[in-house]
């Protein structure tokens, strides 16, 4: 399986199932049914403007007329309905859009956030096989340093504890090769917590630098920010409207029925007596005295400030995270060119030790060491370049 993430547009919202399938089924369902509640509870909001429509039965009994007892059934349908609220109906309207237009954005970031874990953790796992395979040359190594150490100690050039600080160190590489494995496993315990892919399936992504422009664009709590301020703004207003002069709409249908109808207590003949009306009307609502009112507006207000304050000191955070990031990318592009540097002079080395070894010059353990050396830093290289695509992967 192959993915691609392209970072050279604007980073897209993990809403593709390229990008959903880092995930597993559940993480997915967990994540989809978050988006469900953010709509429902918004378009709650959206709507809650609109009051309820009323409907009421009642059936009364009464001895009034000594005949037979007297039945009355009432049904009613009624309404009270703000129409106008100094501008409050449609700021509220506005509130609830961005609203959710800001907690959309907070689960796509959570997805996200997933999403760079399980990468991280892939990048994590190729980087231990690498070393995992690098640490097999450095033990390589190890034994041709025994086996000279041996040698010169059997032909009375070093003494015995040359040969015992080989043995510990050929010792401690194989613990490091050990430790190593098991932190693979640990790593692919937190993959299987996360997703269902197979990491042996996988090519991983090349992640290229985006500019701190782009950074900015696609950072999903900067994006957020925007509609924090302006949910804020219009809850602000919607706050300052409700001490403002409204009007509502009162409307209501009634229906009747009365059986054996008695008047004053006299006795009439049985029949049936029904009677149906509506009925409206506006009523005018202006706030005269409301000693919490100039808190609820300041309160309003300053959280209002608050928002756009919290967004300059996010922008300066992640410029400043962009910035320290682009160092550390930088320091480990001077390794990677030292690592070169060195990789070449080991090959020149190896070309003139192999010309020795053919002359008779040099021993075959000789050229085996080199060329382990060459491996290992290969290798090492290999594992720099991982450690760069984690670094990129934190601008995502």
């Amino acid at each position: 399986m192959h993915f691609l993430i392209l970072l050279l547009s604007p980073l897209l919202l993990f809403g593709s199932e390229l990008k959903e399938s880092y995930l597993s089924d559940i993480e997915r369902e967990s994540f989809l049914l978050k988006k469900d509640a953010v709509k429902n509870s918004t378009n709650k909001l959206e709507n809650s403007w609109i009051n309820p429509i009323n409907g009421s039965y009642r059936i009364d009994f009464n001895n009034q007329n000594a005949d037979k007892l007297q039945q009355s059934q009432t049904i009613s349908i009624s309404i009270d309905q703000p129409i106008f609220k100094s501008g409050g109906i449609f700021y509220a309207i506005e509130y609830a859009q961005n609203l959710r237009k800001a907690e959309k954005l907070t689960v796509e970031e959570a997805k996200k956030k997933s999403i760079k874990a399980v990468l991280n953790i892939l990048y994590s796992i190729r980087e231990i096989e690498f070393q995992i395979e690098k640490q097999q040359f450095v033990v390589a190594n190890s034994d041709i340093d025994l086996q000279r150490k041996s040698e010169q100690y059997r032909e009375g050039l070093l003494d015995s504890s040359f040969v015992d600080n080989a043995l510990i160190s050929k010792n401690s590489n194989q613990l490091i090769t050990i430790d190593l494995k098991n932190q693979k496993r640990g790593l692919l315990l937190q993959l299987q917590e996360l997703s269902d892919i197979d990491h042996k399936d996988l090519e991983l992504p090349t992640i290229k630098l985006i500019s701190e422009d782009k950074f900015l664009e696609s950072d999903l709590l900067f994006k957020r920010a925007d509609f924090d301020i302006e949910s804020k703004r219009y809850y602000k207003k919607m706050q300052f409207s409700r001490y403002l002069p409204s009007i509502s709409l009162n409307a209501s249908y009634n229906y009747l029925d009365v059986d054996n109808p008695s008047f004053g207590g006299g006795r009439m003949a049985l029949q049936d007596y029904h009677l149906d009306y509506y009925q409206f009307g506006f009523k005018l609502s202006i706030p005269i005295v409301d000693l919490a009112r100039g808190y609820d507006n300041e309160q309003a207000k300053i959280d209002y400030l608050q928002s756009k304050v919290d967004k300059r000191n996010l922008e300066r955070k992640l410029k400043l995270r962009y910035r320290l990031t682009l160092e550390k990318v930088d320091n480990i592009e001077k390794k990677i060119d030292l690592a070169k540097e060195n990789l070449l002079l080991y090959r020149n080395l190896l070309k003139d030790t192999e010309s020795l070894y053919s002359a008779g010059l040099r021993t075959e353990l000789d050229v085996e060491n080199l060329k382990n050396s060459i491996e290992i830093k290969i290798l090492e290289i290999e594992v720099l370049k991982l450690n760069r695509q984690k670094l990129l992967l934190e601008l995502l």
